[in-house]
């Protein structure tokens, strides 16, 4: 992630809004280092990455990082009482940070916010239901469910549905 003597950084900008993606943390050609480096709190993160929060810290007011979580609080340093030695601490500096997580995965945003200062905001994931369907695709559904019970628990049933079918005969079937 360099380009001769330059750091590249992945990022976009929209007027004084800044999105990037964080960068790895180990050698992005070697995908099990990769994996292990996201939580691998005993190896210092790469240069690419410290250029990554360094130049936030520089030309930003504020960072705020989306998702269940990123490696920021993940990097070597204390559990509790961070100091200007440990990783996520030298990091974040003293941005104000905000960090939008999701509320299912409590335990892991409490460590985001203890080890990166970061102020939550938790949310849930989108409520759904099936729609169902109505009229003769539900009629339709139905009659494609009983055949696959039948083919399971009576063939001989299963196969005589195909022969009306067939022949055209399908409200005999019922």
């Amino acid at each position: 992630m360099t380009y001769g003597k330059d750091i590249l950084l992945p990022w976009v900008s929209l007027g004084n809004i800044f999105i990037g993606l964080q960068p790895a943390l180990g050698n992005p050609d070697n995908p099990e280092e990769l994996l292990k480096s996201f939580h691998d709190k005993s190896t210092a993160p790469i240069h690419q990455y410290l250029a990554f929060y360094k130049w936030i810290d520089e030309e930003f007011d504020a960072v705020i990082h989306f998702g269940t979580h990123g490696t920021l609080e993940w990097r070597a340093g204390k559990e509790l009482g961070m100091s200007e030695d440990c990783f996520p601490d030298l990091l974040i500096g003293d941005l104000p940070h905000l960090y939008v997580y999701w509320v299912g995965d409590a335990s892991e945003a409490i460590l985001a916010k203890r080890r990166s200062y970061a102020v939550m905001v938790s949310h849930m994931s989108t409520s759904y239901m099936t729609s169902g369907l109505y009229d003769e695709y539900q009629e339709l559904e139905d009659l494609i469910h009983e055949y696959h019970r039948a083919k399971t628990m009576d063939p001989q049933r299963a196969e005589l549905g195909i022969l009306f079918k067939s022949q055209g005969n399908l409200s005999e079937l019922e």
